[in-house]
């Protein structure tokens, strides 16, 4: 007997379209390529749900965004997915909120999961209102790069921000908002998954704030490494009493008694044992002799429940030019 007449073939055409589209859901963006190219009948179909399959993911994502001596505003998209490198240069107006190229580019892409994700902005730039309907709610960046100069955009960049819940590493070399009015009590809604924060703010910018970094200890255990250069210190004692509070609820998981470090901005002429005494008044974490760093503050102390160390270090950065202001 021919093997072949064993397993009669059925032509998957002849499903019901819903059916074929539940089956082409399981497939991945390449195959789903193929099968446009082959068949017409698959390729309208593919584009009338194209939203509805699996699209290539975006690996990198880089925007620069820069204003020119014409007044129009030069953005950079750098992007590279499953599909290859793309580039594209646009020019804006102040008055530009969309542009259909990059909107149509970037919905062709699975932005859900990010590894590297670059944004520069110098001054005012469209660049948030351009790129936020692109991003569902959830999306998630393992590495956010961001420097903002002396940009009058919060809000947009607080809206986009609202969308990128899942966020491992944040690094924002300098943020300059030049906005005088920002909210005290703004919160960043990163669920569970930020391990490590760095900001440096401009003196003109009072982004970080007590909420914030409260909201910030409590959705994400996994936070143990904060540098954070700003003209405000009052969140400071927010941060240590966040950690005590971590290390009071043992857990017995390892990552329970983890040492978490700390930088802060300072000026050269700061006491050292006042900020030991601010930041642990009642003795319960003594100072550690072995200090790695001569302007630094560093404290153990053992869990009552598995005797595991509970340290704690705070390294001071001398920043005189940027320090120009009384504590607070």
């Amino acid at each position: 007997m021919d093997t072949e007449s064993d397993f009669p073939t059925f032509p998957l055409t002849l499903l019901p379209n819903e059916i074929i589209k539940v089956v082409l859901e399981k497939v991945d963006w390449a195959t789903l390529y193929n099968l446009r190219l082959v068949s017409r009948f698959f390729n309208e179909m593919i584009l009338r749900d194209f939203n509805r399959f699996n699209k290539p993911k975006m690996n990198e994502f880089k925007v620069y965004s820069q204003y020119e001596d014409n007044g129009k505003i030069k953005i950079r998209y750098f992007i590279i997915c499953e599909l290859g490198k793309k580039k594209i240069e646009r020019l804006y107006s102040n008055e530009d909120e969309r542009d259909v190229l990059v909107e149509e580019y970037l919905n062709k892409v699975n932005m859900k999961h990010i590894k590297n994700f670059d944004i520069a902005v110098n001054n005012y730039s469209p660049l948030f209102k351009i790129i936020i309907d692109s991003f569902d709610y959830g999306t998630s960046v393992e590495n956010f790069y961001f420097i903002i100069n002396n940009s009058p955009i919060f809000m947009d960049f607080y809206n986009f921000l609202k969308k990128l819940n899942y966020i491992g590493h944040i690094y924002a070399n300098k943020l300059c908002l030049s906005h005088p009015e920002i909210p005290q009590n703004i919160s960043l809604p990163i669920l569970h998954t930020l391990r490590h924060l760095f900001i440096v703010e401009c003196e003109c910018t009072k982004f970080i704030n007590r909420t914030m970094i409260n909201n910030l200890f409590k959705y994400n255990k996994y936070l143990n490494a904060l540098a954070i250069y700003s003209k405000t210190t009052s969140f400071e004692e927010d941060i240590i009493r966040n950690i005590k509070r971590r290390h009071d609820k043992c857990t017995h998981e390892p990552n329970n008694h983890k040492e978490t470090t700390i930088n802060l901005a300072r000026r050269s002429d700061y006491n050292k044992e006042r900020e030991f005494h601010r930041f642990f008044p009642c003795g319960t974490y003594p100072m550690s002799l072995d200090l790695p760093i001569f302007n630094s503050i560093k404290v153990n102390k053992k869990c009552n429940e598995c005797n595991c160390n509970n340290g704690i270090s705070i390294y001071f950065l001398h920043m005189d030019g940027y320090m120009k202001h009384s504590y607070s």
